[in-house]
């Protein structure tokens, strides 16, 4: 009997290593990409910033993003991150181009991708020129990037946004320069694009994005049943505010294998000093939910 359970047990390590083994000389390994809007701080203590960056940053390495669009983010928050993750970011400040106000700054981590190039483009009239477009109540950046996965070699494309909040004509606008833009940018070549869209599915400009025949919808996609909430905008209250706003879109010779909305709590909650009087500590990262997809380029 101890002869058969040794074998047994020895079978049983056997296959454990072989799928460990299979698992590290894998020729495809995933690509974990995700969008995170960080809620702005236009101050380094303002929003509950110094409350929550660090858990920004725990989040981030937590569930292993290799690539990140971020929204609302300032310089300091920015550089937050970096510090807390070691990952590198690209990116320039909307209101002048440089490093005055708000990012849709991509992080990403040095040890697996390497940047080629990269760029900005507003969505406005004058793309190259940080202006307001349209009707928007705010200048509007998109940020992007050329990469090489240096454990496939594979190239890719990756674009971070954030539209306006107020404009409809701007919007609309921005939906059709957003896809003029990726079509000039990456040709027919493998590209991601995410950001908080502040447009829900069914809204015309999203739809004009999302029949686009280059574009594929990261959620519809995923070969398993998508993780989490369907909304992603919460108010740090952690019960989503209608539909999603927070898309991750790509080329369609990107399988997608898993997508997630993560509504993890801070894991320092319990720890925080007491709020002021008729004030409370943050218990989430931020006041929208990070969305995540596992992907494979073809």
């Amino acid at each position: 009997m101890k002869k058969i359970v040794s074998l047994i047990s020895l079978l049983f390590l056997l296959t454990g290593c072989n799928a460990i083994e299979s698992a590290v000389k894998s020729p495809t390994p995933l690509l974990n990409v995700a969008t995170f809007n960080l809620r702005l701080a236009p101050k380094p203590e303002s929003n509950m910033w110094q409350l929550r960056k660090e858990g920004c940053g725990q989040l981030i390495l937590a569930h292993n993003f290799d690539i990140v669009g971020t929204q609302e983010g300032f310089l300091h928050q920015i550089e937050d991150l970096k510090k807390y993750t070691g990952y590198n970011a690209i990116g320039r400040a909307r209101d002048d181009g440089k490093t005055k106000g708000e990012y849709s700054a991509i992080l990403y981590n040095p040890v697996r991708l390497k940047l080629i190039e990269n760029g900005d483009f507003w969505f406005a009239e004058t793309p190259d020129v940080p202006v307001k477009g349209w009707d928007a109540a705010c200048k509007r950046i998109c940020s992007w990037g050329k990469f090489k996965d240096l454990a496939t070699s594979k190239e890719f494309y990756f674009f971070s946004l954030h539209f306006d909040h107020k404009g409809k004509i701007a919007r609309e606008e921005s939906a059709k320069l957003l896809l003029k833009k990726i079509k000039e940018i990456a040709k027919d070549q493998t590209f991601f694009c995410v950001g908080d869209f502040n447009l829900k599915v069914d809204m015309p400009p999203m739809q004009t994005i999302l029949k686009d025949p280059i574009i594929q919808d990261s959620k519809l996609a995923s070969k398993t049943k998508p993780y989490g909430t369907e909304g992603t905008f919460h108010a740090f209250k952690g019960i989503p505010r209608g539909t999603r706003i927070d898309f991750i879109l790509s080329s369609k010779n990107v399988d997608i294998l898993s997508y997630a909305v993560i509504t993890d709590k801070l894991t320092n909650f319990d720890l925080l000093p007491p709020a002021p009087k008729g004030k409370s500590n943050p218990q989430y990262p931020s006041d929208h939910f990070p969305v995540l997809v596992r992907a494979n380029i073809k």
